[in-house]
């Protein structure tokens, strides 16, 4: 009767020991796959802040590349602006040159004019005088 007791007591520890094992064995697989789950959902965050992150810095290069297009164009018009208001004022002086060419001009034509007809009153009076002297000149001959 001791015997069998003692028999199952062994028994009973020898159950308990694997039960034991299998436990430990259970909670160490347990706890690997909880710290490969851990591990793994850090990864995703990791590369979803990565995702993340280049996304922010895609956009921030597209706008810093549209400001300096907009300011390139705007560079351009300004340039474009001030090139034509250079050649309109050239125009403007090219014609204001011109009027007061023509205006002297004018004036020399008219002048000279003016110096031609005073000549030819000079000399027809010289004329007219040189005609009555010798009229005179004539008369007192006679």
């Amino acid at each position: 009767k001791k015997k069998k007791k003692k028999q199952a007591e062994e028994e009973e520890e020898e159950e308990d020991e694997v039960e034991e094992k299998k436990s430990k064995k259970d909670k160490k697989k347990k706890k690997k796959a909880v710290e490969e789950e851990e591990v793994e959902e850090e990864q995703e965050e990791e590369t979803t802040k990565k995702k993340k992150k280049k996304k922010k810095q895609q956009v921030e290069d597209e706008e810093e590349e549209e400001v300096q297009d907009e300011e390139e164009t705007s560079k351009k018009k300004k340039k474009k602006k001030k090139q034509v208001e250079e050649e309109e004022e050239e125009v403007q002086q090219e014609e204001e040159t011109s009027k007061k060419k023509k205006k002297k001009k004018k004036k020399q034509a008219e002048e000279e004019e003016e110096k031609e007809v005073q000549e030819e009153e000079e000399t027809s009076k010289k004329k007219k005088k040189k005609k009555k002297k010798q009229a005179e000149e004539e008369e007192e001959e006679e």
